[in-house]
């Protein structure tokens, strides 16, 4: 064999070898980005309470989509317990709560509003804005009439949660308040599905319960993650160890 061919045959040698290389990091940069919107995911989202859909109001058991969540009208006591969205000026014939300008849910008659992925993921709640809605005006400046509710189910097991609504102000209007859920058990936990409702407090003032339809609020910007599963993350994690195991031996 003369010293050209064995020329040749070290071209081809190193070209196969590069070719490799480069398939072998097109496969694993696929890999990476087929992990991409798993990933993407867990990325939190707002859900503003927008949807054309809920603007001629909602009946109990009735549904809607947004953000990638279904959310659906609950009446756990079945009585008239429905939903429907209002805005902050003169046409709510409530006595609701000021702060907000744009749509938000609003719960009356006890009702409570559940939320699912559409995808099946399980997500977490991150925050939301929330306010005591009266049925009729009440002049009660700085006294709290109950709490918001939170009940989640993950795997099964139920956990719940609550925080007080805020009385009234100087004007003796219910103002919407963030409520940051960044703490506890609860915060830390990943659901399956979420109910969010509202109680009132009894005459002795010691206990909250849902009484005469009085437990209405508003609701509105529900910030929520969804959590990946766990091969998700798994696959997202052995592509980029593979892409960086063959970047260090490119170097070498």
């Amino acid at each position: 064999m003369t010293s050209h061919q064995y020329s040749q045959q070290g071209v081809r040698a190193n070209g196969a070898a590069k070719f490799k290389k480069v398939l072998t990091g097109s496969l694993i940069g696929l890999a990476v980005l087929a992990s991409l919107p798993a990933a993407h995911a867990a990325g939190s989202t707002t859900i503003a309470f927008e949807s054309p859909t809920l603007l001629g109001g909602l009946a109990a058991g009735e549904s809607f989509i947004e953000s990638g969540y279904k959310m659906t009208a609950i009446d756990p006591y079945g009585g008239d317990g429905g939903v429907g969205v209002a805005q902050m000026d003169s046409t709510c014939a409530l006595d609701c709560p000021l702060g907000n300008n744009s749509h938000y849910y609003l719960a009356i008659n006890d009702g409570m509003l559940n939320f699912a992925r559409v995808d099946g993921l399980a997500f977490k709640l991150n925050s939301f804005d929330a306010a005591f809605t009266a049925p009729l005006p009440q002049s009660n400046p700085g006294v709290s009439f109950g709490r918001i509710t939170l009940t989640g189910i993950a795997h099964g097991a139920t956990l719940s949660a609550s925080y007080e609504l805020p009385g009234q102000g100087a004007d003796n209007r219910f103002h919407f308040a963030n409520f940051l859920v960044n703490s506890g058990v609860f915060a830390q936990t990943a659901f399956d599905s979420l109910t969010i409702g509202s109680c009132v407090y009894t005459g002795s003032g010691n206990a909250c319960a849902p009484t005469d339809n009085l437990a209405q609020f508003s609701l509105d910007n529900v910030n929520v993650s969804a959590v990946p599963e766990p091969g998700s993350w798994a696959m997202l994690a052995l592509g980029l160890a593979a892409i960086g195991a063959l970047t260090r031996r490119r170097a070498r």
